[in-house]
């Protein structure tokens, strides 16, 4: 893995190494990255912002024009309810979408705990010690392959979860806009949701395979 520059296993998935130092973002992604995430997420902020106050000109102006509509009214009302939800969660994200990191982080850190002292590399080859010549060299086949993927999937993860949380204003935003638009914020929570805790998920099952066959000894 190292002579390929890759990340092994309890780098990429449990965060050992750097990837659980200062030098990354809750496992995620550098922290040299976040200057330009934060800059492009508060340029996004001001648009949000904007996009706010043209729903509340709009939808004010709806209500005064619907006062003789009931059903107009009615749903002027619950638009402008979904115009205060908006702020206030605009106003959180700069706080929530760190913690949510470090939450994905902790439970990582919890689940590489029950590995023990032994590193998931340590396991491995303990696992393929015990299987055999010719299942020695398929677990180191199969080991080199796993490493390929998630190495390419986790920088694409880190892409990810960086473009998600530039754009969360605009899709936290467009809840204001229109009843039609709000299932783009609940896709975009769902997508980052997704792609951050598929870590600690991850982790999980990598921990469950490597003890089990460890207990199976016992």
């Amino acid at each position: 893995a190292n002579a390929l520059g890759l990340w092994n296993f309890d780098e990429i998935i449990f965060n050992s190494g750097v990837r659980g130092t200062l030098s990354y973002v809750g496992g995620v992604f550098p922290t040299s990255w976040q200057p330009t995430i934060w800059a492009f997420f508060f340029l996004a902020e001001v648009v949000a912002i904007g996009m706010l106050l043209y729903a509340i000109i709009y939808n004010v102006g709806r209500k005064i024009m619907s006062t003789m509509d009931p059903i107009a009214r009615a749903s002027a009302i619950e638009q402008i309810k979904y115009l205060f939800i908006v702020a206030i969660v605009l106003s959180l994200l700069p706080f929530a979408l760190p913690l949510m990191m470090d939450v994905s982080a902790q439970l990582t850190g919890i689940f590489h705990d029950a590995l023990g002292g032994k590193t998931a590399t340590e396991r491995f080859k303990n696992l393929a010690a015990n299987s055999g010549g010719l299942g020695s060299v398929l677990t180191y086949i199969l080991y080199l392959a796993a490493l390929i993927y998630f190495n390419v999937f986790y920088v694409f993860r880190a892409l990810t979860i960086a473009l998600l949380i530039i754009l969360a204003p605009i899709f936290v935003s467009l809840m204001a806009l229109s009843e039609n638009k709000r299932h783009l914020a609940i896709l975009w929570f769902k997508e980052f949701a997704a792609n951050l805790f598929i870590q600690p998920l991850q982790a999980l099952m990598l921990s469950f395979i490597l003890l089990v066959p460890a207990s199976g000894r016992n």
